[in-house]
């Protein structure tokens, strides 16, 4: 399944809240509506991202890569951050690792210790995958790894927005 089916259906992922996402393009505005449930989690390391990647890809299983980096505009300012992927056909299973912070900014902003957000997303709930995902996470290179659980109604906005701008390669402008 490529990005571009991920906007024809309804998307279900592990995390159990549910939110509408709109995004605009050139003249005409695109709505598009689906429901969006995820695991985030938050990781602090001292190691840069790629050595973070290759370290999620040995204890879960998968082959996280980089891909094209998540852009955002934020008062004027256009910020960059580090994107490592994997999709998993077979399972269903989406994993993004993406950098907290640029020298100019984070992206969660009121997560400021994160270095990265690991964002797995799957069209089924299953509790016992997530746990069990979570204690792989507990490595040596991880100082902490936390589930996150976002009430601000703009980081929700804004990690929901970061999603379809990784599955659709459109750029989202956050104020």
């Amino acid at each position: 399944m490529n990005r571009q089916d991920f906007t024809k259906f309804l998307i279900i992922f592990t995390f159990e809240k549910t939110f509408l996402m709109s995004s605009k393009k050139t003249s005409s505005k695109l709505i598009v509506n689906f429901d969006i449930s995820y695991s985030l989690f938050g990781i602090s390391s001292s190691e840069q991202i790629f050595v973070a990647s290759i370290e999620l890809n040995k204890l879960i299983k998968i082959n996280l890569s980089l891909c094209k980096s998540l852009e955002l505009k934020r008062n004027s300012n256009l910020l960059s951050f580090s994107t490592f992927s994997f999709n998993n056909h077979d399972c269903n299973l989406n994993y993004s690792l993406i950098s907290n912070k640029t020298k100019d900014g984070f992206l969660l902003e009121n997560y400021k210790n994160l270095d990265y957000l690991f964002i797995v997303s799957s069209n089924e709930q299953n509790m016992l995958f997530k746990q069990d995902l979570f204690k792989k996470l507990r490595s040596e290179i991880f100082i902490v790894v936390s589930e996150l659980k976002l009430t601000n109604k703009k980081e929700i906005e804004l990690i929901n927005n970061v999603l379809y701008q990784l599955w659709t390669d459109t750029k989202y402008t956050h104020s």
